[in-house]
């Protein structure tokens, strides 16, 4: 075949292509005419009742294909796609309606309100009502009184007594009125024009199917909430990024890699049990307290090196020597810079982590001090314990406090936001003011002893451990109730254990047990995850990094912090 011959044979396919594309092209205009002949008005399909085999309405799946085309720049496809389904996204019936509303073209509002589709028959009854009181306020404000006595006796007369409504009883008295500004008074009315109109269309929307209000943006709306809910459902999702990141090609599903379930380091400096241990605010520093009368402050390449088991070496750790007893807890200032102790021999101590040297030390208390935490201002701290007092100190002050409490015995504590603070003692949850020294307390009670809490983040939950009890107990301190329950397959019989949040968003749950291993649980759906083994004693404390989502800290009886990654 010569080059010409082949030109004109591709022409020719090229004719015949067009041909049965025009072909086409005019079957689908043809077919959407049969389909308006055969029960289309307005442009609108009459298949209700169409669904997809997933159950989901047509219409509507179609709409929104319309309406995120159009919003991605696809116009064409649009309209292609609206005259293939004989469905347009904005109906011309309604535009045509409330433009007659603005313009006061009442006849021919009257003539579209018949083709509009409304939530309900009451509703369609309601914009009735409302359509034609304002005809019946304007013919009034123009003067025509004759012609809204019609239109009150007519189309606002209501046939059923449930259609009756009040504000139609005011109308007949309204027709007594001498001139514009008496209407206006008595009907509370604002005269003819598009106020008035503006209202009246906006509470006719009211009214509308809910085909009409489609919101902007729909179908990516619905994409969004699709990737949260399955976010929300994986049990195993533990990162900050954005639900956006996912991709819509398949569903989100995480691994339980995305745990710490594993030991990647043993940290056994100490020489007697570990009782508490804290990760810093930043995440860099590990504080961890012992029976040994110490605490050591580990820096970051301590427990960051997920390639070894072994003690790292001691040029960069900080040992803390004062106490004289068993230190039951320490907590980091808010910027990191300080560290407070209490312990057995009854003391309070103050640390500067950057040099490890004693700040203040208080010796008010007169036995155990079991707990202690800061204020947020960094300033102001809080210590409670076996003598039944808590006291409120500040840096500045000497050992006088600037407050106290006379309770009950004192297992743990912690500060709000709003300046209030909550106590654990025996079965009580007690709430107070920080500035108050009134010993009126808000009382939430357990079903077990509480022993221990954490609070999370945003200052609403607060995770409590009790003694004995088959579960951890997440009360919400807003609504003042249990909300979650955490089941243990063990039961803690006489030792203080302290549970934490943890993960991205603080999703998951994490607790020791005297059984020597750890349980970590879904925050949300209560689901027991997985349970990490590796030490040989009681796990009295745990914590996860607040800066590494993979990270998890425990303390043990055996003597060691173990790093989980």
């Amino acid at each position: 075949m010569t080059i010409v011959e082949e030109e004109e044979s591709k022409s020719r396919k090229e004719m015949k292509y067009e041909s049965n594309n025009n072909t086409e092209h005019n079957n689908i205009n043809n077919n959407n005419h049969n389909h308006s002949k055969n029960g289309t008005s307005n442009g609108h399909s009459k298949e209700e009742n169409g669904k997809t085999e997933g159950g989901l309405n047509k219409q509507e799946m179609l709409r929104i294909i319309i309406q995120s085309l159009h919003q991605m720049g696809m116009s064409k496809s649009a309209k292609l796609l609206e005259e293939e389904s004989g469905l347009e996204l904005k109906d011309p019936s309604l535009i045509t309606f409330f433009d007659s509303i603005e313009n006061g073209k009442w006849e021919d509002a009257k003539s579209f309100f018949s083709k509009i589709e409304f939530k309900s028959e009451k509703d369609k009854k309601d914009a009735n009502r409302l359509l034609f009181t304002q005809i019946f306020m304007e013919l009034l404000d123009e003067g025509k009184v004759d012609e809204a006595f019609q239109v009150l006796r007519k189309d606002l007369n209501p046939v059923e007594e449930e259609d009756y409504d009040e504000s139609i009883q005011k109308l007949p008295l309204l027709l007594l009125c001498t001139n514009q500004k008496q209407l206006r008074e008595k009907g509370e009315w604002n005269g003819t024009g598009s106020e008035t109109r503006s209202v009246l269309s906006q509470n006719i929307r009211n009214n509308l199917s809910p085909r009409y209000l489609m919101k902007e943006k729909r179908l990516e709306e619905l994409l969004k909430q699709s990737l949260q809910y399955q976010v929300s459902n994986c049990l195993y999702h533990n990162t900050s990024d954005s639900i956006e990141s996912n991709s819509l090609y398949h569903d989100h599903q995480c691994s339980k890699s995305e745990l710490p379930t594993k030991c990647i380091k043993i940290l056994k400096c100490h020489t007697d049990e570990v009782w508490y241990l804290e990760f810093s605010h930043n995440g860099k520093r590990l504080a961890s307290c012992s029976k040994d009368s110490s605490i050591i402050i580990w820096d970051e390449d301590h427990f960051n090196n997920d390639s070894s088991q072994n003690k790292s070496p001691l040029s960069k750790e900080m040992i803390l020597r004062g106490h004289t007893g068993g230190i039951s807890r320490i907590a980091w200032s808010p910027d990191d810079s300080k560290l407070i102790s209490c312990g057995t021999d009854f003391e309070v101590k103050i640390w500067d982590t950057e040099n490890g040297e004693i700040i203040k030390a208080i010796d008010l208390h007169s036995n155990v001090v079991n707990t202690c935490c800061w204020h947020p201002d960094g300033n102001r701290f809080i210590t409670g314990g076996d003598d039944k007092v808590v006291y409120l100190h500040d840096l500045e002050s000497g050992e006088e406090p600037l407050r106290m409490w006379k309770i009950n015995r004192i297992t743990d504590l912690a500060i709000l936001k709003n300046d209030k603070i909550v106590m654990l003692s025996e079965k009580k949850i007690l709430i107070t003011d920080i500035n108050s020294d009134s010993t009126s307390f808000t009382i939430l009670k357990d079903s077990w002893p509480v022993t221990s809490l954490e609070l999370s983040k945003d200052g609403i939950n607060l995770l409590v451990r009790n003694i004995p009890s088959e579960d951890l107990h997440l009360w919400n301190l807003e609504e003042q109730r249990i909300t979650k329950r955490y089941p243990m397959d063990k039961k803690q019989s006489r030792i203080i254990i302290h549970p934490c949040f943890g993960g991205s968003n603080e999703s998951f749950v994490v607790s020791g047990n005297e059984d020597s291993t750890i349980d970590i649980w879904h925050r949300e759906r209560e689901s027991h995850l997985l349970t990490l083994k590796g030490h040989t004693a009681v796990v009295n404390a745990v914590k996860w990094n607040p800066n590494h989502r993979k990270m998890l800290a425990s303390c043990s009886d055996d003597g060691t912090v173990r790093i989980w990654g």
